[in-house]
């Protein structure tokens, strides 16, 4: 015991802090004088700076062994306390411990460039490959070895960003949002002037109005506001959480189309999408018909498959009619889509003829048990026929002096056989809600073959735009707006210019299913697509893209030039016969047509 008290004052006085000085400590004396005698050796002072350290009796029976000093549990954050990732894989993992639920697991790659598994929390969730998440430390019951957590609701594009309601998609209470109006209506910077001009960008998040969300740092948000056009030299592509659609509108299309024009370089060399807005303005039935159409292709979709059937794709060699659901093939995989697909009508084709995308011409197949679909898509395709051809001469004026180089592509040609007008495709597709067991895309990631797509969709969302970054954006739908791209047609005739964008449909996690009507303006089936040279085009719009960051280097899931030919027809049959199998083996195959037919099918 005496050699354990003689251990414990050892460490307490070798841990004091060094003695600066010494000095001698004066007691009084045991006598009732005031003298003092000073003790005839120096103490150290009896105070000191910090608490000494004290050895505790474990330490002392244990050698007084220094504490091992404990690792970094999150060495991937570096220090920081969140990091922001893109989802590279998404998957469930079973625990050891008996009766554990699957756990949600992504493999997320960082900011830093460093892989890690990160938990998903939460129940249910929206998350998919090159999703962007946030990503925090924090171990999981019986997951052993993730150390990090995914935060829910933060960069998720999936789905809880920019969400218009007040209840979360994971069950919590949210506080209500405070809307702001989005552009152009006025706001509080901008000019009141009527002819004041404001930025035809939305500073929104995702595509959503702009909000005023809680901030981590409580600090207060602030307001949305209108800034001007960038002007030369262009400012860097946004941030994905800041980036949103250009809205772009159509009645300054027709009463100031140099301002429009300016606003559609800008849009397709940044995004290759923009809105379509105000609409109305110009065809006054514009509303009146797009709700026709809707209400149409809902009812039909209402009915039992055994019934759509009979108007199905498989019974038509021009590729006309109803394709059920996961039938369609999109990259190699599935689409968790049905649809109906139409085009011009004209009289069938003659049999297998030489080249064969002349079987793309023939007649639609309408339900005769839905009456009013087939009125009220020919008045949706003639609207839609309109606005592509205005959009198309405004396109070719923004691209080269010389605009009919583009709009004669898409023009009826005088050699034209008869009974090949213009060609367009036209789908009205509905995405039910996502069976049990589907594993999937709505629609795969593709761009769009054709010269120029005008898609009208629901409020049910779950389309996404790729940025040139490689990170997706989500498109929320604005009522009675369009949303348009250009195809890979343009892509080529432009020298890549104005790019085709990739994009997808999420699979639809909502009770309800979601609509739309994508409309496809195409050039003629014999139509030879050039590729304009330099001097071809608007020297100016040559310096604004060298010019806009990230144009360089473009990120796709689609690999470059995916349906780039010469002659467009060729183009628009490899699409379509690789798409639907079924029919290209029934009415063609491979004695027959040695260019088309499908690919083989994702592992």
């Amino acid at each position: 015991m005496q050699s354990l008290a003689s251990s414990l004052a050892r460490l307490s006085l070798a841990a004091r802090p060094p003695l600066a000085s010494t000095s001698r400590l004066v007691l009084p004396s045991s006598s009732s004088s005031s003298s003092s005698s000073p003790i005839p050796f120096p103490l150290p002072r009896a105070f000191s700076t910090s608490a000494p350290a004290q050895a505790t009796l474990n330490q002392v029976t244990r050698g007084a062994r220094k504490p091992v000093r404990r690792q970094n549990k999150t060495p991937a954050l570096e220090g920081c306390f969140q990091k922001k990732g893109v989802c590279s894989k998404v998957y469930t993992v079973k625990p050891r411990k008996p009766n554990s639920a699957v756990r949600k697991v992504a493999k997320v790659k960082l900011s830093t460039g460093r892989a890690v598994i990160a938990y998903i929390p939460g129940e249910g969730h929206n998350l998919q490959e090159h999703s962007v998440v946030l990503v925090r430390g924090g171990r999981t019951q019986d997951l052993p070895g993730a150390k990090y957590k995914i935060v829910r609701g933060a960069l998720d594009l999936g789905g809880v960003a920019g969400r218009a309601v007040s209840r979360s998609k994971y069950g919590s209470d949210q506080e209500a949002e405070e809307v702001v109006p989005a552009h152009p209506a006025t706001c509080a910077s901008c000019p009141s002037s009527p002819h004041s001009s404001c930025s035809p960008f939305v500073h929104l998040s995702l595509g959503q109005p702009a909000r005023r969300h809680r901030s981590y740092t409580n600090q207060p948000a602030r307001p949305a506001t209108c800034a001007p056009f960038p002007t030369s030299p262009p400012v860097p592509l946004a941030s994905p959480l800041l980036m949103s659609l250009p809205i772009l509108s159509y009645a300054t299309a027709q009463s100031d189309p140099p301002e429009f024009i300016r606003q559609l370089q800008h849009a397709l060399l940044t995004t290759g999408f923009f809105f379509l807005s105000s609409v109305d303005e110009v065809l006054p039935e514009w509303k009146s018909a797009w709700d026709d159409a809707f209400r149409s292709s809902a009812e039909f979709f209402a009915h039992s498959v055994e019934r759509k059937k009979e108007i199905g794709m498989i019974h038509s060699r021009h590729f006309r009619g109803y394709s059920a659901y996961g039938v369609e093939v999109t990259q190699g995989r599935h689409d968790l889509r049905e649809q109906i697909d139409l085009g011009p009508d004209t009289p069938p084709a003659v049999d297998y003829p030489p080249p064969p995308a002349r079987a793309l011409y023939g007649p639609n197949q309408y339900p005769s048990f839905v009456p009013s679909l087939e009125p009220a898509i020919r008045r949706w395709r003639s609207l839609c026929d309109s606005i592509s051809f205005s959009l198309v001469d405004l396109m070719a004026q923004s691209l080269t002096p010389s605009p009919d180089l583009l709009t004669s592509l898409f023009a009826t040609s005088p050699s034209s056989s008869p009974g090949q007008p213009a060609y367009s495709r036209m789908k009205v597709v509905q995405y039910p809600p996502m069976r049990e067991g589907d594993d999937g895309l709505g629609v795969g990631a593709h761009k769009d073959g054709g010269g120029l797509t005008l898609l009208a969709q629901d409020q049910t969302g779950g389309l996404q735009v790729q940025l040139w970054t490689g990170e997706w954006i989500d498109v929320e739908p604005i009522p009675y707006a369009l949303v348009i791209n250009v195809g890979q047609v343009v892509e080529r005739l432009s020298g890549g210019l104005y790019a085709a964008t990739t994009h997808r449909v999420l699979p639809t996690r909502s009770s309800t299913p979601r609509l739309s009507i994508p409309f496809f303006l195409c050039p003629r089936l014999d139509a030879t697509v050039p590729i304009l040279s330099p001097s071809q085009v608007h020297p100016a719009l040559l310096e604004q893209a060298a010019q806009t960051a990230g144009k360089q280097d473009k990120v796709s899931d689609v690999r470059a030039g995916d349906l780039h030919e010469e002659v467009f027809g060729l183009a628009a049959w490899r699409g379509i016969t690789r798409s639907h199998g079924d029919v290209w083996s029934k009415f063609y195959g491979r004695e027959v047509d040695p260019i088309g037919g499908p690919e083989p099918l994702a592992a």
